[in-house]
């Protein structure tokens, strides 16, 4: 029988910039099979669209803008591997 190592489950908000730069991810065989059409990244991309243009004015700077409402993504739930990837374990599909 082998033993439970003292690990943890950590929960935290992380923007997409961080979750995407310098991270290497994996699906594992065991995952069902999903796959976007392009009618759910047409779907995404309308969806982040309009909730920028909630908070957008054509006079806000920059600035402005990195302090608009977020953008809830989804939840994610993933395991580091050995070689430093990140194993997706599970992950919360959009509903249209």
């Amino acid at each position: 029988m082998s033993t439970i190592q003292n690990k943890k489950i950590v929960a935290k908000e992380y923007p997409l910039k961080d979750i995407l730069s310098n991270n290497k991810y994996s699906i594992d065989y065991f995952q069902r099979e999903y796959r976007w059409q392009k009618e759910n990244i047409d779907q995404l991309i309308d969806d982040l669209y309009s909730a920028f243009r909630a908070d957008y004015r054509p006079e806000h700077s920059t600035k402005d803008v990195a302090n608009y409402a977020t953008y809830f993504m989804g939840s994610i739930v993933v395991i580091a591997k050995d070689d430093a990837t990140m194993s997706i374990i599970d992950g919360q599909q959009r509903e249209f």
